[in-house]
């Protein structure tokens, strides 16, 4: 198994651990939202967390943030890039039901510890971009 597979494993666990507590068997669990919309919603932000993580190492080496043009494409780019990728890794041709049936019987995915996991790295992935660069700036000056 690669690197790819198995950050795919992961980020399918995390979507599941999401997903299933908006969608339950068939039903919307919380304030009747759409479960996949929320779903989405949340992805696309762990994701841009991701993406601001990579833009900011490979900025360190570059230094592409001097250019103020540079900047304002790229946000924009990063967006939708970020919006078409959760996209096509789990919406398009419903590949979000294959991954919620096929965590949904599995024992450690539907236990406390699992959920817990589960939303404990989508915090770690949304964190990540704010440590590096804090650490980054402690290391500067």
């Amino acid at each position: 198994m690669g690197i790819i597979s198995k950050l795919f494993i992961g980020f399918d666990f995390i979507f599941y651990v999401i997903f299933s507590y908006y969608y339950n068997n068939g039903k919307t669990n919380k304030r009747n939202y759409p479960p996949i919309g929320q779903t989405y919603f949340i992805m696309v932000i762990l994701f841009g967390a991701l993406f601001m993580l990579l833009y900011i190492l490979i900025d360190q080496i570059t230094h592409l943030s001097k250019n103020p043009t540079f900047k304002t494409y790229f946000t924009k780019a990063l967006a939708v890039f970020t919006m078409m990728c959760v996209y096509f890794l789990f919406i398009f041709k419903r590949r979000y039901i294959y991954v919620y049936n096929k965590y949904k019987s599995q024992e450690f995915a539907n236990s406390k510890n699992g959920k817990r996991l589960g939303w404990l790295l989508y915090f770690i992935g949304l964190m990540s971009p704010i440590i590096l660069s804090y650490i980054i700036f402690k290391i500067k000056y």
